[in-house]
């Protein structure tokens, strides 16, 4: 599958296009790695989708999960890594019964894309929240992105002294 804009997303400067295009080979060998159907989504600050990406034959109901993990993420909510019945329980159902409107687990983190409001990029679809982690940090670095002190991803500049490795 081709990289997306949603339908009822304005169409991304082409800067921005051009960045997150370099994000879909990268998540998918992640992604294969690890045997596993994900989806990528950028999310601007108001929770609207701006861009995504998945591995063939992921699960349509990646989407809906996929904005739950990033409302848990822009409203500063603890991103956990549950286990399955923590997981299960206390996240997934009360979400899907619409009682709760986020699905806090790990697997979002902020990004900066020039001539955007991104806020945010997730990634969904692993049993374990740390995989989805992993996989959006590994695809972002892969791309060109360092993680700033701050904690969100842009491209440009060196990481923080504490963070590189020697």
């Amino acid at each position: 599958m081709a990289t997306v804009a949603p339908s009822d997303a304005p169409a991304l400067p082409s800067e921005a296009q051009a960045l997150v295009s370099k994000l879909s080979a990268p998540m998918k060998a992640a992604a294969e790695k690890k045997k596993v159907k994900v989806r990528m989504t950028v999310y601007d600050s108001k929770n609207k989708e701006l861009w995504y990406d998945e591995v063939d034959g992921t699960p349509a109901m990646m989407k809906g999960i996929a904005a739950g993990k990033a409302y848990s993420y822009l409203h500063g909510e603890k991103l956990k890594d549950p286990g399955q019945c923590d997981l299960m329980c206390n996240i997934m159902l009360p979400w899907a019964c619409g009682c709760k409107k986020g699905v806090n687990v790990q697997g979002t983190v902020g990004i900066e894309l020039p001539g955007t409001d991104a806020a945010c990029i997730c990634v969904n679809g692993c049993p374990k929240a740390h995989d989805d982690l992993i996989i959006v940090e590994e695809a972002l670095a892969a791309a060109g992105f360092a993680k700033k002190g701050t904690g969100v991803w842009a491209t440009g500049g060196a990481p923080p002294a504490a963070e590189m490795s020697r």
